[in-house]
């Protein structure tokens, strides 16, 4: 087997949501992949359903930690294990259309000198109904220019292997941000951004994100941010937007929601 693309999902107690989203993989029009899945030591049943679907289909590459490592540690090691030379992120609650695959390894044929490769997509709430499309920049310089609003959905990208790899990779050492902190690294090394100016995925936004996303995560992601905008030179507008996305970040997370609502209207990413 070789595959053209890698399908790296990392997966810890996510059982309520993981049948929809493996069986979004499974039934993609493009069908020359592997499914590198990292089962993280769950405990709820999830790791009975990836075995049942390893099982079934030997795409399926399933690995499992005896201990939690954190998703920023098996996404590195997930881009070691990788067979195939371009890497599709999937997070385990999200649902990628059909046609993901086919429509992004079409771009990069066309277009060989892109090295990550996102999309749009459309939030979906906890039941799966819609509540929005989100809309990210598309071309390389505006990407490049907004870098630090973290430009590319994450559980969209396509990327090149070995280009992501020379950029650092994700860093083990982050519990949260982890793309973040990768995206200011690939400009860094000169990476060929895109995002496809169609929705290609199903987004899920629970209350959970919002939990997790505490106070020591609003303090990383802005030290984060101050730090990757001085290596990339970025605009002074970039100082203001992010000191405005921590204060609100560090909201309680009933006046957050509407927060975030009011400040979609001037998010630079929209525009």
């Amino acid at each position: 087997m070789n595959p053209e693309v890698t399908v790296l999902m990392s997966v810890y107690n996510d059982k309520k949501y993981l049948v929809e989203s493996i069986e979004s993989i499974l039934t993609q029009s493009f069908e020359n992949f592997e499914f590198l899945i990292i089962d993280d030591a769950s405990n709820d049943g999830s790791s009975a359903i990836l075995e049942t679907y390893a099982e079934k289909d030997e795409r399926i590459k399933l690995v499992k930690n005896k201990e939690n490592k954190g998703l920023s540690y098996n996404l590195a090691e997930g881009v070691n294990m990788a067979q195939a030379p371009w890497i599709a992120r999937m997070d385990a609650d999200d649902i990628a259309f059909t046609d993901r695959l086919a429509l992004q390894m079409d771009y990069i044929k066309n277009n060989p000198n892109t090295d990550v490769v996102g999309s749009y997509v459309i939030d979906i709430d906890e039941d799966g109904n819609e509540i929005e499309l989100r809309k990210v920049p598309t071309s390389h310089e505006k990407i490049s220019k907004l870098i630090w609003t973290c430009p590319f959905i994450h559980p969209s990208v396509l990327f090149k292997k070995e280009a992501v790899k020379r950029a650092g990779s994700y860093d083990k050492n982050l519990r949260r941000r982890q793309d973040y902190d990768l995206w200011f690294r690939c400009q860094e090394a000169n990476l060929k951004f895109q995002n496809l100016d169609r929705a290609l995925l199903y987004y899920r936004s629970t209350d959970e994100y919002y939990k997790k996303n505490n106070l020591k995560v609003q303090f990383q992601q802005a030290a984060m941010g101050f730090h990757g905008i001085r290596r990339v030179k970025a605009s002074p507008l970039a100082y203001i937007g992010i000191t405005v996305a921590f204060l609100k970040g560090i909201l309680p997370s009933k006046i957050r929601k509407p927060m975030n609502r009011l400040l979609k209207r001037v998010d630079p990413r929209r525009a």
